[in-house]
């Protein structure tokens, strides 16, 4: 049977009003209720900045009133917002029978609480889905507990089309993988065919984890987990925490091939409470993060392999029992992209002609191909676990890539044996943007 929905009445906000908060205009409110087979209420409208400061990387956090009433912040998904355009904020009325099951005729209006003129973060309260944004000031506060258990910090990335990107580099590319020349660091013959330098544009902005997934946050977000601490998860596949890719043609969650994604996994989980898509990122969102405009092997020169251990050292906790964020971040705030786990991506290997993986190729934000399925396909999993031993120098480098497979088990790709290393298989998420 088809539902109808039921129109509420439109309040707008002037900008005589707004422009004393802030700088902001809110109009085009349309609310709409999804009665009667949700209580929830749409709100929507359009945001616009009125002070001459217009910036995708501005962020407001709004109130929503219902006639007199300022409804609870607790009862509102969605009312962090990042940048001009049309927003959406999803009201949860509550069943005290404070408001009547359904809302008719009722007058909206959409207020400035807050406003973050340099967004360089977001936060996820990870049993709420409630999200802030913080400004690049909240580098100083975002390496305590809370960010490595009950919520989850995510750093603001620039596109490579950005202003502070092209005034850094000048150019709207970045380099990704390695010319291999280091024979000192160990590099191997399967390093040079995988690795091979490309250039690479990103056009739009993302917001990458701070720090890996913790066990504390995996179990908040329905996974099965001993320990809940600020230690990262490992022992984790790409099937469990994002849905299975399956083994027919193009997989039940098969990235790029469809959008799909496991509701019942962390991930989907986490997208059902905040309303946003996160997933893994790219490769090359995550090489480019780990850069951060570097082109060396590390997050600095090193001169030798003596002094590239010594430099791992210092933003690498190589302890599998150690919390993330005991060691240094690198230029973008990041922490523990190495010496800590290998960690998951949705870029699906391209294979050469050989049969084995080929190398990067020069490209406009790469999403890598359909992986071949059979019993699990591949993955790509960058940064290095917290064990390498004397292959630290190697594995620690930005642009080392491992190959595993998806549900974490040894496996073959056009005839070559790739070994599984669950138990130190982890990840961080992304949040990618619709913005520069």
């Amino acid at each position: 049977m088809k539902k109808n929905l039921f129109l509420i009445a439109v309040a707008a906000l002037t900008s005589a009003v707004l422009a004393e908060a802030g700088g902001w205009e809110f109009t085009e409110v349309t609310v709409v209720q999804r009665w009667p087979w949700s209580r929830k209420v749409d709100i929507d409208f359009r945001a616009r900045q009125t002070d001459g400061q217009a910036s995708r990387r501005r962020a407001a956090r709004v109130a929503v009133k219902l006639g007199d009433r300022t409804l609870a912040a607790d009862q509102l998904q969605g009312a962090s917002i990042l940048g001009e355009g049309r927003h959406r904020v999803v009201w949860t009325p509550p069943e005290d029978g404070s408001f009547p099951t359904e809302i008719k005729n009722a007058t909206f209006m959409v207020s400035l609480v807050d406003d973050v003129p340099d967004v360089g973060y977001m936060t996820v309260d990870l049993a709420s889905g409630a999200i802030d944004y913080k400004p690049l000031a909240f580098s100083n506060e975002v390496n305590v507990a809370t960010y490595k258990t009950t919520h989850m910090a995510f750093r603001y990335i620039p596109s490579t089309q950005s202003g502070e990107w092209r005034v850094q580099k000048g150019k709207t590319t970045f380099r990704i993988g390695s010319d291999g020349k280091r024979t000192d660091l160990g590099i191997t013959d399967g390093d040079r065919g995988r690795e091979g330098v490309a250039n690479i544009a990103l056009t739009k902005a993302f917001f990458l984890g701070v720090f890996p997934m913790t066990r504390r946050q995996y179990a908040l977000l329905g996974g099965s987990v001993g320990t809940q601490d600020a230690v990262p998860v490992r022992n984790v596949s790409y099937d469990a925490l994002r849905g299975r890719d399956g083994t027919n043609d193009l997989g039940l969650c098969c990235f790029p091939a469809t959008p799909n994604i496991g509701l019942d996994t962390p991930i989907g989980r986490l997208r059902l409470r905040t309303g946003r898509n996160f997933d893994f990122p790219t490769e090359a969102q995550w090489e480019y993060a780990a850069r951060a405009g570097s082109e060396e092997e590390y997050f600095a020169a090193a001169a030798t392999s003596d002094a590239a251990v010594a430099l791992l050292n210092e933003y690498g906790a190589y302890n599998a029992g150690a919390a993330v964020g005991t060691k240094k971040p690198n230029a973008w705030g990041l922490y523990d992209l190495v010496g800590c786990c290998h960690q998951w991506t949705t870029t699906s290997p391209v294979l050469g002609a050989n049969g084995g993986p080929a190398k990067h190729a020069d490209g406009v934000d790469p999403l890598g191909p359909v992986p071949q399925m059979g019993a699990g396909p591949f993955r790509v999993c960058r940064g290095s676990h917290s064990g390498p031993g004397g292959a630290k120098a190697r594995v620690g480098r930005l642009a080392y890539r491992m190959l595993q497979r998806s549900n974490c088990e040894n496996g073959t790709l056009n005839g070559a044996t790739y070994n599984a290393e669950p138990s130190n298989t982890g990840c961080r998420l992304a949040l990618t943007l619709d913005v520069k």
